[in-house]
């Protein structure tokens, strides 16, 4: 058998039959001719984390068989790489002991089963002028690799723009030629360091109705841009009457990245709001001089204005006793520091409520030839006064007779033109009739009253009268003295006011009234010890 193989010594005995025997020797020589029978197999082998795979002849040898013994199995290849991914021929070689060889042909799938090892790192990115940036994977890939060779790297961004600002994740695929994939992840900061350009224009701001204004920073945006977006902020902003005129500010624009640039405008603040005029109708009282004076307080009703009035005129401030119980219209003006101004209008009420200071004189009179005599009110109060003028004398008339000789009082009330009143007593003595006419009188018209002093009496004529205002006074005195001269119209208006020096005996005083107005006016003589008043009435050439 297959132990005998190669030379066999072997005895050859011949017995005859009887017993006898002989023998030889001889040589067999066993021989092996038979091939052994090869069976190969077909086998899959991955690829190591080097890219290398090894295959054994036992890994491929499928049950081969010999009639004898296989000595030795031998396969080529039995080394692959990455190259050899996919099936791959190889060839199982038998040798039995007698060297008889006999080959098969397996085959060897090699695969790759090992995904990439992804490595990755930060990246930071700059926006351009436009707000845009791209990122490579260069910017990401920090050194990935495959047993074999990654084929694919795929980043799942590559665009970023203003609204990625900040941190963003990115993943980097990575893909071997056997299609294994493996990511890894980074994160792109993304920057902008470009900042905004401003752009400034000059403005106007009107101040409202509280003296303000808030002045929005896009009215002095003239253009601003930035790459990605940006807000506006003005300083100051707020702008108010004690700015009014040109003031400087400026335009702050600021992307957000905090990167910010200015300009410089020039804001221009207007008060164009005229003052609020508001009058009040005053009333306003005369005092004892019969004036007054109306203030603006007293017409301003509360008027204002957005910034503040620098001027408040009355277009009349005086009043007198011409303007009593007559409304008055005032208008008040008004004006701003903007030289703005308005108007309103007052009706002014003037009033007088002091009453006259009524004063009466004590008459000595004559009764008449026919036996009466009259006084009146006007000259026998004379010397009372107002504020304005007495306007009216109560009574305006008494008449005496021959039942009143003596002493008689008689009380009389003044009034002004306003209404008020005061009364005064004066004691009227009533005489029998007078003694003959003065001496050297050429004309005598009515004697209105005379006055006599307390220690000599005063007789007193006045001629012509009527009169167109040129007159002559008559007078007697017992005694030189010094004597005033006063002229006073119906009114209580003083129209002259003269001393003279008088001498015993008859004098003569010419006045000159042609300048006054026609009416009534009443010629007062005075003395230390004696007075006399006439009334002269004059009339139109």
């Amino acid at each position: 058998n297959c132990s005998n193989l190669g030379a066999n010594t072997v005895v050859l005995t011949v017995n005859d039959g009887n017993g006898n025997t002989a023998t030889c020797n001889a040589t067999v020589t066993v021989v092996d001719n038979i091939a052994p029978t090869m069976h190969c197999n077909q086998i899959i082998v991955p690829l190591n984390a080097a890219g290398t795979a090894f295959v054994s002849a036992a890994q491929i040898n499928n049950n081969s068989t010999d009639n004898c013994t296989l000595v030795s199995v031998s396969l080529t290849p039995t080394t692959f790489n990455c190259n050899n991914i996919g099936p791959n021929n190889v060839t199982l070689t038998g040798v039995d002991q007698s060297g008889n060889t006999a080959s098969c042909t397996g085959t060897v799938i090699i695969i790759d089963n090992i995904p990439p090892t992804m490595l990755c790192k930060n990246a930071t990115l700059n926006l351009d002028n436009f707000g845009n940036a791209t990122l490579n994977v260069a910017d990401i890939n920090n050194g990935s690799f495959d047993n074999c060779s990654i084929v694919s790297l795929v980043l799942t961004q590559t665009a970023f723009n203003c609204s990625h600002l900040g941190n963003n994740n990115v993943t980097l695929i990575g893909t071997d030629q056997s299609g294994n994939a493996a990511q890894c992840s980074a994160v792109v900061t993304v920057l902008d360091l470009i900042p905004p350009v401003a752009k400034c224009k000059n403005v106007t701001a009107v101040l409202g109705a509280n003296g303000m204004i808030t002045v929005p920073p896009a009215s002095v945006n003239n253009g601003t841009t930035d790459n990605c977006n940006f807000t506006l902020t003005l300083t100051p902003p707020t702008f108010n009457c004690a700015n009014a005129g040109a003031n400087t500010v400026t335009l702050k624009a600021t992307d957000s990245s905090g990167n910010s640039s200015t300009c410089t405008a020039v804001v221009t603040v207007k008060d164009l709001t005229p003052p609020t005029a508001i009058c009040l109708n005053p009333t306003i009282y005369l005092d004892s001089q019969g004036k007054v004076t109306l203030t603006v307080p007293q017409v301003n009703g509360g008027s204002t204005d957005n910034c503040g009035i620098v001027s408040s005129v009355l277009n009349r401030t005086s009043f007198n006793c011409t303007k009593i119980s007559t409304g008055q219209l005032v208008i008040l003006t008004l004006k701003d520091a903007a030289n703005n101004t308005s108007t309103c209008q007052s009706i002014v009420t003037v009033k007088d409520t002091i009453k006259p200071t009524a004063i009466c004189q004590d008459v000595t009179v004559h009764l008449g030839p026919n036996g009466t005599v009259t006084v009146t009110g006007a000259s026998l109060a004379s010397g009372s006064f107002d504020n304005c003028a007495v306007n009216t004398y109560t009574p305006v008339a008494k008449v005496y007779n021959a039942s009143n000789i003596g002493p008689n009082n008689l009380v009389i009330m003044v009034k002004d033109v306003s209404g008020n009143a005061s009364t005064c007593t004066s004691v009227v003595t009533v005489l029998p009739p007078e003694p003959p006419p003065l001496q050297n009188q050429t004309q005598e018209r009515e004697v209105i009253s005379d006055t006599t002093g307390a220690q000599t009496g005063l007789q007193m004529a006045l001629y012509p009268n009527p009169s167109t205002g040129r007159v002559v006074l008559m007078y007697h005195l017992d005694e030189s003295a010094e004597m005033q001269i006063q002229v006073v119209d119906v009114a209580g208006r003083m129209i002259m006011n003269q001393k003279i020096n008088g001498l015993n005996g008859m004098n003569t005083e010419h006045v000159d009234l042609s300048a006054q107005l026609p009416g009534i006016y009443f010629i007062s003589l005075r003395g230390d010890a004696v007075s006399g008043q006439k009334r002269l009435m004059l009339i139109q050439e």
